[in-house]
C-alpha cells in the first residue's frame, strides 16, 4: 500500500471526513489494489515475513477510533435528547459543510424538497414572512446542492455529484441533512431518500416521501400522504385527511382527529383519536396486529375481518348478520361514517 495514499485515510479520517468503518474499507481496497498492480515478488515475500509496522499502527488507530465511538454512542443513547441542539441537529450531524439562505414570501409558501442520504426536518415555526433553509452537506465536492426561490415556490434539492476520486466515493458518506423553518401555512412536498423525514407545526397540507428512513409527523392540520419504506411512522396531534403508508415498519397515530386510511406490510398499527364521520377510513395490515381507541362519539359503519387471528371489540355495536371470530360487522352510533380494519395475520381490538 503506497505511504501517500495511507497517510490521506488517516488524515480524512483524524479531520472527520470518514468514520472509522469507512477508513478500514478503504485501506482493504487500496491494499487489494496494491498487491494487484504487482509491487513485486519480493516485495510481497518480505511482508508476508516481516509485516509492515504502519499496517499495525493504522489497525490500532482505527480499532481505538471505533470502540470510543461505540463507547460515547452506548452513553449518550442513556440520556434523552443529550445529542440534539438548538437548531435540530444531532453533533454527528455536523461534520459537514453548512449552508443557510432565507427566502422573503409574500404570499402561502409552497415548499418542494428533494434530497437524498440525509434527514429531512419541516418545522412551522417562522415568525414572519420567511423560509429559511439549513442544510449541512456532507462531502460537499461530491454533492451537488440548491436552494432557490421563485415567487412563493421555495425548491431544496441535492443530487450525487463530484468525480470519483482514487478513493472511490461509493464508499464514503456523503448527503445531507436539511431544516427548514417555514410559516405554518405552507405547502409541502418531500423527496427523501435513506434518511428520517419529520414534519411539525404545518397546515397547508401535502406530501412527505422517504425510503430506508422512519417518519415523525406532528402537530398537523390539512390533507397530508406519508409513504416510507423499511421504517416505521409516528403521528401524534394530527387532524384532517391522512394517507399513511410503510412497507416494512408499524403505524402508530395518536391523537389523531379525521379521516385515515393507513396500511402497511409488515408491522402492528396503534390508532388513538376520533374517526370523523365522513368518508371512509381504513386501518389495513398483511402481517400485525391491529389496535384501535375511538375517541370523541363515533358515528360508524365497522367492517372488521382477519385471516388468522380474533377479533375484540369493547364498544357497543349493533351487530349486522353473525358475529363470528374473524369477523364483525355492525354499527356503532348513527352509522355516518365508514371504518374499515383488516389483517391477514394478526388480532384486531377495538375500544
Amino acid at each position: 500500500m503506497a505511504q501517500e495514499d495511507r497517510r490521506r485515510v488517516l488524515d480524512m479520517l483524524a479531520e472527520g471526513k470518514i468514520s472509522a468503518e469507512e477508513a478500514e474499507r478503504l485501506l482493504e481496497i487500496l491494499d487489494a489494489s496494491h498487491h494487484r498492480d504487482g509491487s513485486g515478488e519480493n516485495a510481497g515475500r518480505q511482508n508476508s515475513q516481516d509485516p509492515n509496522i504502519d499496517d499495525k499502527i493504522e489497525r490500532a488507530v482505527i480499532t481505538t477510533v471505533r470502540s470510543a465511538v461505540e463507547t460515547a454512542r452506548s452513553i449518550v443513547s442513556e440520556i434523552p435528547g443529550s445529542l440534539e441542539r438548538p437548531d435540530g441537529y444531532g453533533e454527528a450531524e455536523l461534520s459537514g459543510e453548512r449552508r443557510e439562505d432565507t427566502f422573503r414570501v409574500e404570499d402561502v409558501p409552497t415548499l418542494e424538497v428533494e434530497n437524498f442520504n440525509g434527514r429531512v426536518e419541516i418545522v412551522g415555526d417562522s415568525e414572519d414572512e420567511s423560509v429559511r433553509v439549513t442544510a449541512i452537506i456532507r462531502h460537499p465536492d461530491l454533492v451537488d446542492y440548491s436552494a432557490m426561490q421563485e415567487g412563493n415556490r421555495v425548491a431544496v434539492r441535492t443530487t450525487p455529484g463530484g468525480k470519483r476520486s482514487f478513493l472511490g466515493w461509493r464508499f464514503l458518506n456523503r448527503g445531507a441533512h436539511i431544516r427548514i423553518s417555514t410559516p405554518r401555512e405552507a405547502k409541502v412536498e418531500v423527496y427523501n431518500s435513506n434518511g428520517r423525514a419529520t414534519m411539525r407545526r404545518i397546515e397547508g397540507g401535502g406530501i412527505l416521501r422517504t425510503s430506508n428512513g422512519r417518519i415523525e409527523i406532528e402537530d398537523l392540520m390539512g390533507e397530508f400522504r406519508m409513504t416510507t419504506s423499511n421504517s416505521r411512522i409516528e403521528a401524534a396531534r394530527v387532524e384532517g385527511e391522512y394517507k399513511l403508508e410503510s412497507s416494512n415498519g408499524r403505524i402508530r397515530v395518536r391523537d389523531g382527529k379525521g379521516t385515515f386510511d393507513v396500511e402497511t406490510s409488515n408491522g402492528n398499527i396503534r390508532f388513538v383519536g376520533e374517526i370523523l364521520p365522513k368518508g371512509e377510513s381504513r386501518l389495513a395490515t398483511s402481517n400485525g396486529s391491529i389496535s384501535a381507541t375511538l375517541k370523541g362519539k363515533p358515528s360508524l359503519q365497522l367492517n372488521a375481518s382477519t385471516s388468522n387471528g380474533s377479533i375484540t371489540c369493547e364498544r357497543e355495536v349493533e351487530i349486522r348478520g353473525d358475529w363470528k371470530k374473524r369477523q364483525l360487522h355492525g354499527v356503532i352510533g348513527d352509522g355516518k361514517g365508514v371504518l374499515t380494519l383488516k389483517s391477514s395475520n394478526g388480532s384486531i381490538t377495538i375500544e
